[in-house]
């Protein structure tokens, strides 16, 4: 939505009843986080599980992925090649 606009409630809904479809549909996909007695993750871990779940939730398109990220695609792609060496 650009700035300014209004979503509606009935819109507001259209959207949460579908994700909580998707959501039920792929159970195993929306485990519980970890414990809290389990290593806590580093900060490039956490990093890169972000920057792996916005490219699931973008179905790979970057573009989509980094602004879910709020980043730009070439930041995302820069993060993208140090997670693959």
């Amino acid at each position: 939505l650009q700035s300014g606009r209004i979503l509606s409630a009935k819109h507001f809904r259209k959207i949460i009843k579908s994700q909580q479809a998707a959501a039920a549909s792929h159970p195993e996909e929306n485990a519980p986080p970890p414990a809290l007695e389990e290593r806590f993750p580093t900060l490039k871990e956490a990093e890169q599980r972000h920057i792996d779940e916005a490219m699931r939730r973008a179905n790979g398109n970057q573009g989509t992925a980094a602004t879910l990220l709020g980043i730009s695609r070439p930041a995302l792609n820069r993060r993208l090649s140090r997670s693959q060496k």
